[in-house]
């Protein structure tokens, strides 16, 4: 995320919200928002299933 945010010239909190969708609580103009998607699909970006996975506490799978 500090190299998105770096290559799209805003701040890692402005980056965490536009890819986690959390946008409604924060004013975010939509010319901001296409600069991050942009810079994390120059990027590669892929969100780190194990760190969301300790966030959340939810692993979304069963066991048999």
């Amino acid at each position: 995320m500090a190299d998105i945010a770096r290559q799209a010239g805003v701040s890692r909190t402005t980056v965490s919200f536009v890819l986690n969708n959390h946008t409604s609580s924060a004013n975010i103009p939509a010319e901001t928002k296409a600069r991050i998607v942009e810079a994390a699909k120059s990027l590669s970006y892929r969100p780190n299933l194990a760190a969301k996975v300790l966030h959340t506490q939810q692993t979304h799978t069963i066991g048999l």
